[in-house]
């Protein structure tokens, strides 16, 4: 699957954008610190970069393990936002 996590944006409990949040740098950060395989590394630097990723199920699975794990700093909202773009993608 192909993914661009910098065309994710938040959006607040109303339904609006939140304007200035990187999220997808934020993801990028963590998952980078986080990784425990080399290929969570480079995916991880490609996403702070704004690039579009190629990510296999696998890979996948690990990024949402990673967000749904308590490493992850993310507030709720914003891995929401991720697992529901994540999801979204077919």
């Amino acid at each position: 699957m192909k993914y661009n996590f910098s065309t994710l944006s938040l959006k607040d409990i109303e339904g609006k954008e939140l304007k200035g949040h990187d999220v997808h740098k934020a993801l990028a950060d963590g998952l980078y610190v986080g990784a425990t395989d080399l290929d969570l590394v480079e995916i991880a630097m490609k996403i702070h970069k704004g690039e579009e990723v190629e990510i296999d199920k696998v890979e996948t699975e690990k990024i949402k393990q990673y967000i749904k794990g308590e490493k992850c700093v993310l507030v709720a909202f914003a891995k929401k936002a991720i697992l529901d773009y994540i999801d979204s993608v077919k």
